[in-house]
């Protein structure tokens, strides 16, 4: 087998490597020629000791098993699977008009219930940072409010 340049002790042959510098027996620099290469034989008697029922349960039986379905309709037989055709509608479900504000598509995602449901969250934790950390000009937040928070954000 050819020199490679992992062989030598020589940090010369390392630094001419890694630069891409071609050395004897290689196609390019830094590529190992096909003849450099050594594939050492793999001895299947170090795999003796696994047997090819040793993982393997015995007690299945794939013919009697083919039939049988668990509560949920699973069975190991393949079969043709019916697919109903999609007639729904795709898209965003809507009333609003292809002309109306950016406002407005807005609030379909952020109705007046969002807003009262962020405005109730901010001050129930307020409430349980109020516990720890008491601030006495702290007042609860209302659904205008966190609207208007967003608006401006």
């Amino acid at each position: 087998m050819a020199d490679s340049c992992f062989d030598s002790d020589s940090s010369d042959d390392f630094w001419n490597f890694a630069a891409g510098v071609a050395r004897p027996g290689t196609s390019t620099a830094g590529n190992v020629d096909l003849s450099d290469i050594e594939v050492s034989s793999v001895h299947t008697s170090d795999l003796s000791d696994f047997s090819t029922g040793e993982f393997s349960d015995d007690s299945y039986d794939s013919a009697a098993m083919e039939d049988v379905q668990d509560g949920d309709g699973w069975t190991s037989r393949l079969r043709d699977v019916t697919l109903n055709p999609f007639a729904s509608s795709v898209g965003p479900q809507h009333d609003l008009e292809p002309s109306s504000s950016p406002l407005d598509f807005f609030f379909l995602l952020f109705n007046v219930t969002a807003f009262t449901d962020i405005a109730a969250e901010i001050n129930r934790y307020a409430a349980f940072k109020q516990e720890s950390v008491p601030d006495r000009r702290w007042t609860p937040t209302t659904p205008p409010e966190v609207k208007a928070f967003f608006g401006m954000q």
